[in-house]
């Protein structure tokens, strides 16, 4: 997956953001984060090192690995991941998740074909 480095750095900013609320939502996390602190001053000896606790993806590709496919069939359902679907509605999803990497490839190809026939 290719995301632009102007969002993948706002992106960063969220995931930031959003982990310094987590940590201030709880003030035992901070406690945690102190106690572990002790581990930096063991191995490191003679220097104050740091400790910080992520409750969030450190990097948006940890996040995007995480992706999955969740589904409902009726409006009013709770969504639910694939996994906890039928075979049937697995093996259709399998088809169409394969129908959109087919669109997708074809795509990219058509661009690249625009790009090397623009540049010659």
């Amino acid at each position: 997956m290719e995301i632009p480095q102007q969002l993948e750095g706002r992106v960063q900013k969220v995931l930031d953001l959003l982990n310094k609320k987590l940590l201030r939502a709880d003030p035992r996390l901070e406690q945690i984060a102190t106690t572990l602190a002790g581990a930096t001053r063991v191995a490191a000896r003679d220097r104050d090192g740091g400790v910080s606790l992520r409750l969030v993806p450190l990097k948006s590709w940890d996040l995007l690995s995480k992706t999955e496919i969740i589904l409902r069939n009726e409006p009013d359902w709770p969504w639910l991941p694939l996994q906890r679907h039928g075979q049937g509605v697995q093996s259709l999803s399998v088809i169409f998740l394969f129908q959109a990497f087919v669109e997708q490839s074809s795509s990219r190809a058509l661009r690249a074909g625009e790009y090397a026939s623009a540049c010659a």
